[in-house]
């Protein structure tokens, strides 16, 4: 039979590509129908909103039944040219009923985790538009298709919370089937579907409208939203086998194994050359077997096919290892540095596998490509944990199992692994424990300290750190403790001599600020009978206080401190509204009321009138006309004349006499609280609530603490407050200029920005004058400092950090820490020795003596293993070596069953 064209093999994958995609009317993606107890159908939503919240935003949304007595939906209109609030909302409108909408939720709910958890995949999206569609231009079966498919999942916290819809992140898409079927049967190009989450629905429906637009009988449904189950378990194998999706120059067709696939003859490859006669060990002998679960014959010869690159298909019936061979093939895959794709229909399928290499620590060699749990975030932060894993080693169990031979051959290397250099350091471990030897002789209290990476410094770079390490040292020996500096915390690393003058003139000013600061503090201080602050933090708050006091329009007299303010506040600030209602009433109407109309009992008359508010012939009334005569009496000047503003006049004289009845009642309490500007009734009303106000005001914070309490108290004495004002002004410029030359000096002396806002307000006046002293007859110590930070900048280049923290502090660097820096590198040089020499640490006397104990227990773990290989091999003619069988079976054995079984991170 002729070999086929690459023509040929084109057409034959892009035909079975095609019979992937299910272009008949039983495809959901062609003739979406409602399911009868599944999906729901959302009603008057735009797709647009819902776009954007549910995928732009991330919002959840929730499903909104109708009324249980509401027959026909119908949505309340919106204002023209803007959406309707129901569709800003992240509720789902629909037209089911309460009980209606739970029951299909909650059978979407099951059914989209039983695909889950069958499939591994998710099938429940949200369409959003259809294409209304026939299969000819006069035919009346009209068929509806999807045409933007949002992934989505329902959840719920649990049995009585309401079922959530929300986006899984998951890559979403157009109608791939419809695409395909208007191009096959309607010759019509499909447009593709924009690869955005922020693209432009409206735009891409226009762009479908004008695709099909040749179709008169075909309509594009903009608005329709449903909730359905869509498979795209064949789409995603009809999208992977698309040309245009793989390389230049690695097209599918290209491929041997499709080749074989497409091509009539089928696989053409050569047998085996093992066979189920052969000795199997014979074939490992001298290969690196990977085999981290038990392999009987039969799998170890497919797993030597599969290691020799060999087309195969294992089956057996169930209980026959096949989950087991394909775990081994995946190891032996990951052991030759390989990469392998497993795939199953079922889900259970691949836990299986998955869990036999969870088991044998490969688990995290294993990225889950396609299921419901992976999107393009899932898989990256996956392979970012993975690579963060780091390389693994093999455990030392192979040393206990090793042969006879390897026992003696640690036994002759162990003279050359003591007197071998540590790496390029140039000491061996010999001179390392020396040197530690002597070191601990001494019996000093030496600190640990973590150097990175210092065991792989070669001789050199040991000495030349060796050498800046000796010179700190002496350093710190004529200097003292770095921490004890007075100029501790200055990062200045370089400090000339001509910048001494400049260094004493800015502390002066320091100085002098100080000063003047404190003596305009304690002036105020003094006129308002209150202790002077002693730091910044105490200022500004004195000064807020001043300001606040200064604001007061408390008279002298009034008990401020009275702890009445607080238990009777609310009564206080209703009689207040009160008496400003009875001033209100006053002020309206006194031009227009006779002085002893307001004592005038009206209430009858009041009544009387009401009656009548509201009709049209209330003129023709008598008693209407009597009333008005009544209230016309009342008044000095312009009576009212409408029945409105009559009944606002009695009115107004009502609550006038119930207010003024309400104030004589509290005129003890309102009295003995504004006393010096309680004139009765007639009280300025408003300028009682500002006093009770301010009041109030400061007792709040002063009770959160953003107030000293001496204010309330103060506001009561009599006040020069003009001279307050002046003295708080002056305050604040001799703080503002303390401030400003403690900045500049922190800076000239290079303190950084954490340290100086921290600097002038945790620390008392009396303190910062001591340091400002201290300073000043010690300003030659900061050239120590800088020198000090020049040699600490030098350490952290050289990755000596953990000595520059060690030396800020400890008492005994300049007499200890080289011992202490060399003690480090030899340790660290000894850890390595233990990691890379495993043989070395034992004495030639331990290694004998160890030798004896291992070849008994050799000889016990060999009769375990031989009589469960032998087991294993029986009725193929394989015999232990207890009964006539050779050594070389045993250790093929080991080989097979210890590989690579467990790994440590």
């Amino acid at each position: 039979m002729a070999t086929p064209t690459p023509a040929d093999l084109r057409a034959r994958l892009d035909a079975s590509r095609r019979e992937l995609l299910d272009l008949g009317l039983r495809n959901q993606l062609l003739n979406y129908r409602h399911l009868r107890g599944k999906g729901v159908e959302v009603v008057d939503e735009k797709p647009t909103e819902v776009y954007r919240l549910l995928v732009q935003e991330r919002k959840p949304f929730t499903f909104l039944p109708i009324d249980d007595d509401q027959e026909l939906y119908t949505p309340p209109d919106a204002e023209p040219g803007k959406p309707a609030q129901r569709h800003l909302d992240t509720k789902l409108q629909t037209a089911l009923k309460a009980d209606a909408l739970h029951n299909r939720l909650l059978a979407t709910y099951y059914a989209a985790n039983t695909f889950i958890e069958e499939q591994g995949v998710n099938i429940l999206f949200l369409a959003m538009g259809m294409l209304r569609w026939s299969e000819t231009d006069h035919s009346d079966k009209c068929s509806a298709a999807p045409l933007l498919l949002v992934p989505v999942e329902l959840e719920r916290s649990d049995a009585k919370e309401r079922f959530h819809l929300s986006y899984t992140e998951e890559e979403m898409g157009g109608n791939i089937s419809l695409a395909a079927k208007l191009k096959q049967d309607f010759a019509l190009e499909y447009p593709e579907f924009p690869d955005s989450e922020d693209f432009d629905i409206p735009k891409y429906f226009d762009a479908i409208q004008s695709c099909v637009q040749t179709k008169p009988s075909w309509t594009v449904e903009r608005e329709t939203i449903a909730l359905g189950f869509f498979s795209f378990g064949k789409y995603l194998m009809y999208r992977d086998l698309d040309p245009k999706s793989w390389p230049e120059g690695r097209n599918p067709t290209d491929h041997p194994i499709l080749q074989s696939l497409l091509d009539d003859n089928g696989f053409l490859s050569e047998s085996s050359p093992y066979s189920d006669s052969d000795r199997v060990d014979n074939y490992l002998a001298g290969r690196e077997a990977y085999h981290v679960v038990d392999a009987d014959s039969t799998q170890t010869l497919a797993l030597l096919d599969a290691a020799d690159e060999r087309n195969l298909v294992i089956q057996g019936p169930p209980g026959t290892g096949k989950s087991q061979t394909i775990a081994n093939l995946i190891a032996g895959a990951i052991g030759a540095g390989k990469k392998v794709l497993f795939v199953a229909e079922k889900m259970a399928a691949l836990s299986v596998v998955k869990t036999r290499l969870d088991r044998a620590s490969l688990g995290d060699a294993c990225l889950e490509l396609h299921s419901n749990k992976t999107n393009k975030k899932n898989v990256l932060a996956e392979i970012q944990r993975t690579l963060g894993l780091g390389k693994p080693r093999v455990p030392e169990l192979e040393a206990r199992l090793s042969l006879l031979e390897e026992t003696r051959v640690r036994i002759n290397d162990y003279c050359d692994a003591v007197n071998t250099p540590i790496g390029e350091s140039g000491a061996s471990p010999i001179d390392t424990f020396g040197h530690l030897i002597r070191v601990g002789q001494k019996d000093l209290d030496i600190p640990a300290i973590e150097i990175a990476n210092c065991q792989d410094w070669s001789a050199a770079h040991y000495a030349r750190r060796a050498a800046l390490v000796s010179e700190m040292e002496s350093f710190l020996k004529s200097t003292g403790i770095p921490g004890k500096n007075p100029f501790w915390g200055c990062r200045r690393t370089v400090f000339l001599p001509t910048e001494k003058s400049r260094l004493l003139a800015s502390l002066r000013r320091a100085v002098d600020t100080l000063t003047n600061l404190n003596d305009r503090l304690n002036a105020l201080s003094s006129n308002l009978s209150i202790e002077a602050p002693i730091d910044v933090s105490a200022v500004e708050q004195m000064l807020h206080g001043c300001r606040r006091l200064a604001e007061s329009p408390c008279p002298a007299g009034i008990p401020t401190d009275s702890p009445e303010w607080a238990e009777r506040g609310e009564r206080l600030e209703k009689l207040l509204r009160v008496g400003r209602t009875f001033t209100a009433a006053h002020r309206k109407y006194d031009s227009r009321l006779l002085p002893e109309s307001w004592n005038r009992a009206t209430s009858e008359l009041q009544r009387r009138v009401l009656p009548y508010r509201d009709r049209w012939w209330r003129v023709l009334s008598s008693t209407y006309r009597t009333c008005k005569m009544e209230i016309s009496r009342l008044c000095c000047s312009d009576p009212p004349r409408t029945s409105q503003s009559m009944l606002d006049l009695l009115s107004a004289i009502v609550d006038h006499q119930i207010c003024g009845d309400e104030i004589r009642r509290n005129e003890r309490l309102l009295k003995e609280m504004f006393i010096p500007l309680w004139k009765g009734p007639e009280s300025d009303w408003t300028l009682l609530t500002k006093v009770f106000e301010w009041i109030r005001n400061a007792n709040v914070d002063i009770n959160s603490g953003t107030l000293p309490d001496w204010v309330v108290k103060s506001s009561a004495n009599t006040l020069n407050r003009a001279e307050l004002k002046r003295g708080t002004a002056k305050a604040e410029s001799s703080l503002a200029e303390y401030k400003k030359a403690l900045t500049e000096l922190c800076e000239l002396i290079g303190f950084d920005g954490d340290f100086t806002r921290g600097f002038d307000r945790s620390r008392s006046f009396r303190t910062m004058g001591e340091r400002l002293t201290d300073w000043i007859d010690s300003v030659d110590a900061i050239s120590d400092i800088a020198s000090y930070n020049l040699r600490c900048e030098t350490f952290r280049r050289e990755g000596l950090e953990a000595l520059v923290t060690l030396t800020d502090s400890w008492e005994r660097a300049g007499d200890f820490l080289k011992v202490t820096f060399d003690r480090h590198w030899f340790e660290c040089l000894v850890e390595r020795a233990f990691a890379e020499r495993r043989h070395w640490p034992v004495s030639t006397a331990q290694a004998t003596q160890k030798w004896l104990r291992d070849s008994a227990n050799w000889i016990h773990f060999s009769s375990n293993t031989i009589g469960r290989d032998w087991r294993w091999h029986t009725g193929i003619g394989f015999r232990p070596a207890a009964a006539g069988g050779s050594l070389a079976f045993c250790t093929g054995s080991l080989r097979r069953n210890v590989g690579i079984s467990q790994f440590a991170s």
